[in-house]
C-alpha cells in the first residue's frame, strides 16, 4: 500500500525528486515505516519459532498500517489541488491496491483452510463438556482445561505449559504432573497432535488412541 500511494502520489503530481531530509520532513509518516522495518526482524524470529503463529507478525504490520493509512489520506487529500484529470486514474491504482491487498490475504487464508480443513463431524465443546460432567475427575482433557473447569469446577494442566517448561529447560517432575490431573484418569481426550504435546511422557501407560465414540471428533487415548 505504501509503494502504491508513492506511485500514485508522484505519478499524478508530477512531483520532482527533491533531497531526502526536505521528503522527510514533509511525510512524517515515513517514522511509523521505519520502526516497522525495525521490527522486522523480531517479528520473524517469533513467528518462526516453536509455537509461533502470524500475530508474532504485528510488531511490523502495525507500524506498516498506520504508515499506509497516514499517506494514502495524504495522497488522497492532496490530489483535487494538483492534477484533477487524473484523479480517477490515481483512484484506480489506490482502490486497486487495496482490494488485491485483501484479495491476497483471503487467498492465502483460503489456502490455509485447504490444507487444514475443519471436520464436517467435529463436535461442540458442549458435548465435551457434558461428557465430563457425567465423569467427573476421570477424564482429561490436555488442550482444552476450560472444559474441565466449567465441568468440575477444577483447572487441570494445559499442555501447552508443560510443553513451555520443557523448552525452556525447566520441566515439572512427575508428582507435580499428577497432582493437576484428573485424580481418576481413564481418558485423556484431545483434538489433534497438539493437545497431547509434553503429556505422554508423564502418562506412559495411556498407549491406545482412537476417535471417540461419544465425543465425534475427539481423539481419546486410554490404558490397554
Amino acid at each position: 500500500m505504501v509503494a502504491a500511494c508513492l506511485i500514485a502520489t508522484r505519478w499524478m503530481a508530477g512531483a520532482r525528486p527533491r533531497g531526502v531530509r526536505a521528503w522527510l520532513h514533509e511525510h512524517p509518516w515515513t517514522l511509523l515505516l521505519f520502526v516497522g522495518l525495525m521490527t522486522v526482524p523480531m517479528s520473524l524470529l517469533g513467528r518462526v519459532k516453536v509455537g509461533g503463529d502470524v500475530n508474532a507478525l504485528s510488531y511490523s504490520l502495525y507500524f506498516f498500517v498506520g504508515a499506509a493509512t497516514l499517506l494514502m489520506g495524504k495522497t488522497l487529500a492532496g490530489l483535487p489541488a494538483r492534477r484533477p484529470e487524473k484523479i480517477s486514474s490515481g483512484a484506480r491504482i489506490l482502490g486497486g491496491a487495496v482490494v488485491g491487498s485483501f484479495a491476497l490475504m483471503a487467498a492465502l487464508y483460503a489456502f490455509e483452510d485447504i490444507r487444514h480443513p475443519i471436520e464436517a463431524s467435529a463436535t461442540p465443546l458442549q458435548t465435551a463438556v457434558d461428557e465430563a460432567r457425567k465423569n467427573p475427575a476421570k477424564i482429561y482433557f490436555p488442550s482444552n482445561p476450560l472444559i474441565s473447569l466449567i465441568a468440575e469446577g477444577k483447572y487441570y494442566h494445559f499442555a501447552y505449559g508443560v510443553y513451555d517448561r520443557d523448552l525452556a529447560g525447566l520441566p515439572i517432575s512427575s508428582e507435580h504432573f499428577h497432582a493437576y490431573i484428573p485424580p481418576r484418569v481413564e481418558k485423556v481426550v484431545y483434538v489433534g497432535g497438539y493437545g497431547r504435546m509434553g503429556v505422554p511422557k508423564y502418562l506412559p501407560e495411556f498407549t491406545n488412541i482412537e476417535l471417540s465414540t461419544e465425543m465425534p471428533g475427539w481423539f481419546v487415548s486410554t490404558r490397554p
